[in-house]
């Protein structure tokens, strides 16, 4: 988005160039009235070819300088001289609308009738430029004694890619967004566990214990015989006695009573 912006800054920019650039041509200044805008008419006679050696499909990726190799030969019978190489990206639809003009490169290259030369021009597209088709110009500005010449030898549209990128914001985002539904679910799946064990705890304290059997009735000792007879063989006789007494009725009491 913010590239598409800045973009749509550019081209607007671009076109006030465009304008401003057609007027200043209309004035002379030295050779050339205006290196883009104000050409001269090209030199017969030379032979120009070019090549890309890292783009070969003419596809440039933004923020990348880009080499581009220019071959010449002089058949047009006297002496040049390469004074300079330059290029811009011009929208496709309307090539007067400047988008992006390239370094304007002195070489300063002498080539007699017959000879030939080979040189490097290097440029880049702007980083914010938006990713789309565009089309390239690269010109080379040549002088003889007749005057000024300037021979385009590469004008056509391109392909202006992305960098590509290590991370994937499309991918990054949808692992988010998963990250995120499983954090949901874990929670919730959390909450009801939670909710499970609760429960459980509050049945487990409500729980009431079991009952025990009630002890059976004791048997009295009989009266007046706990203090004087203490110490006795009959005082320890009456208390076995009531023991065991005791215990049967235990027994009797917590055993079961069978069905009728």
């Amino acid at each position: 988005m913010m590239r598409d912006g800045l973009g749509v800054a550019l081209l607007l920019s671009a076109i006030f160039t465009g304008f401003t650039a057609a007027e200043e041509a209309q004035t002379p200044a030295g050779g050339y009235r205006h290196w883009l805008t104000d050409l001269a008419p090209p030199l017969s006679g030379v032979d120009s070819q070019h090549w890309f050696p890292d783009n070969p499909g003419s596809r440039f990726t933004v923020g990348e300088a880009v080499d581009v190799v220019i071959g010449l030969h002089n058949s047009a019978g006297e002496v040049f001289n390469v004074t300079h190489i330059a290029g811009s990206i011009n929208a496709p639809q309307a090539f007067q609308y400047y988008v992006q003009n390239f370094t304007f490169q002195p070489y300063n290259s002498q080539l007699k009738p017959g000879e030939q030369a080979s040189l490097q021009y290097t440029f880049k597209p702007d980083s914010y430029l938006p990713v789309q088709e565009w089309q390239l110009s690269l010109t080379a500005y040549l002088r003889t004694e007749k005057g000024f010449f300037c021979n385009t030898f590469f004008n056509s549209t391109v392909d202006v890619v992305d960098q590509p990128r290590f991370v994937d914001t499309q991918l990054l985002f949808l692992g988010v967004i998963a990250l995120g539904v499983l954090g949901v679910i874990a929670l919730f799946s959390w909450d009801s566990i939670s909710n499970l064990t609760v429960v459980k705890r509050v049945n487990k304290r409500t729980r009431k214990p079991a009952s025990r059997p009630a002890p059976g009735p004791k048997v009295p000792e009989p009266a007046g015989t706990s203090e004087w007879l203490k110490g006795t063989n009959y005082g320890q006789e009456t208390r076995s006695r009531v023991k065991r007494e005791n215990s049967r009725s235990k027994l009797s009491s917590s055993a079961p009573t069978s069905p009728q």
